[in-house]
């Protein structure tokens, strides 16, 4: 087997350590099953390479199950929290507040006499900011799921002291405020919520209304940061850029945009994962082979994992972003090949099937995570993509421009203004007349319509060779 294959599969063996583990099952377990597969397959096969591969794939999970312990292990022992009593707490807000209409929440670094990290639900009426020390009164309550930290709802809280954090995050944070209230001064409510959230991710601004439209219509992601939609933005950014630059230039310059764009918005590690998911569709492009690109995923989703392994079971935002990346990396393809679509069709018709890939690949995560999905979602996107690359360039030029004169902010907020009501429009006209479909898809269902995704990729993919489907 070449290196890189064994390095792939040994990522993926890994990979299932830590799933299984997370599901409960004993590291134990693992090595024994481990060694009556090598002992079998030398018994009943004959094969020492069989013996010796098997060996391998449960090693490597063994190490995956032992790793997710040993981490569950580590946080455990760094943290020294007392729950379910009344306490007084202080420490250091990690990252900028995420605001919503009833509500807000932010992640605290606990200082002496406790040790870990905690997250704090408070009013939306009071201002916190990323670097702030507080000092707080209220019960702290543990939680089931590893991935979410123990929880203080609605304590009492004065700040203590300000600037406590890393000055540049701090800094880019503030800017990013600023261009938001920018945006949010010119335009109408929807329409300044939408576009501070497509182009800075930014969701403070969004009505408990519009927020229910955008769930029910299936276009939340175009206003969440994920690898879902910066991926499809990144796709449609590059094919702009390819028609005035060569290929290279092209991949260089889209890159260099996402880039900023992290900056821009802070970098936070949901925003850094869905910039490096963008980053691998784009390369898969720039390689010109879909399976040239399988070693990089798994090494990312490898890193990823090993700085968080409990993101791969309780992450519904990482399993999104890489289901959506295979959907785009390995099954538009595909469905370009069925439907006779080259490089040359027209834009809304490969933003179709961007949309249509992505949407396929990620039913199950979002039927089980949010109990239903429209099947007018992919119309609806399809219809709004078509004029994101535009809507988020007025929207980086309004919150720049606006900084330096109100009059310029006022001139592009009138131009963007028309786009962004065409958005609204449909999100709203999709949410009256969607058409939910609640299916219960179990971890054996999923992985059936998984395995049925993959034999349709390989159908399409063999249909026109020498015979294929022909009777002998």
């Amino acid at each position: 087997m070449h290196p890189s294959e064994i390095l792939f599969w040994g990522i993926l063996s890994f990979l299932a350590g830590v799933a299984v583990a997370s599901f409960g099952w004993s590291v134990f377990a693992l090595a024994g099953i481990a060694c009556i597969a090598s002992i079998s397959a030398i018994i009943l096969k004959r094969n020492t390479y069989l013996a010796r591969y098997i060996f391998l794939f449960f090693l490597f999970m063994f190490l995956g199950a032992f790793y997710f312990n040993a981490y569950l292990n580590f946080i455990s022992y760094k943290q020294d929290i007392v729950f379910d009593r009344k306490i007084q707490f202080s420490g250091v807000i990690l990252e900028e507040p995420r605001r919503y209409e009833r509500y807000q929440f932010f992640d605290v670094r606990l200082r002496e006499p406790y040790a870990g990290k905690i997250r704090i639900i408070s009013s939306p009426a009071l201002e916190f900011s990323y670097g702030d020390v507080i000092e707080a009164t209220g019960t702290i309550e543990n939680q089931e799921s590893p991935e979410t930290p123990p929880v203080s709802p609605f304590p009492e809280i004065n700040i203590i002291a300000r600037h406590q954090g890393f000055w540049l995050k701090e800094l880019l944070l503030e800017f990013k405020s600023r261009l938001v209230g920018r945006i949010i001064e010119f335009l109408p409510t929807n329409e300044g919520a939408l576009l501070s959230g497509i182009t800075l991710g930014d969701r403070s601004h969004i009505t408990s209304d519009f927020k229910a439209q955008m769930v029910v219509s299936g276009t939340t992601h175009i206003v969440a940061l994920s690898g879902y939609n910066i991926a499809i933005i990144a796709i449609v950014v590059s094919k702009l850029f390819g028609k005035f630059v060569s290929r290279r230039r092209n991949f260089y310059l889209t890159n260099l945009l996402i880039l900023a764009f992290v900056a821009m918005v802070g970098a936070e590690p949901s925003v850094v994962r869905a910039a490096l998911m963008a980053f691998l569709v784009l390369l898969a492009r720039e390689v010109g082979g879909i399976y040239d690109i399988k070693n990089a995923i798994a090494v990312a989703g490898g890193v990823m994992i090993l700085a968080n392994p409990t993101s791969l079971v309780y992450d519904v935002g990482f399993q999104l972003s890489f289901a959506s990346l295979f959907g785009i990396v390995y099954l538009s393809p595909a469905i370009s090949e069925f439907f006779g679509l080259d490089d040359d069709a027209s834009s809304w018709k490969q933003n179709a099937v961007l949309t249509l890939s992505a949407q396929l690949a990620v039913v199950p995560i979002v039927l089980s995570s949010f109990g239903n999905v429209s099947l007018l979602a992919i119309a609806a996107n399809v219809l709004i993509l078509e004029f994101m690359p535009l809507t988020m360039f007025f929207g980086f030029v309004l919150a720049g421009l606006a900084n330096i004169s109100a009059y310029f902010g006022f001139i592009i907020a009138k131009a963007v203004q028309p786009l962004l009501a065409y958005e609204v429009l449909v999100i709203q006209t999709f949410s009256a007349i969607s058409i939910p479909i609640q299916i219960n898809f179990s971890l054996g269902v999923s992985i059936l319509y998984y395995a049925g995704l993959a034999l349709v990729c390989v159908a399409i993919k063999n249909r026109n060779k020498p015979g294929f489907c022909k009777e002998q």
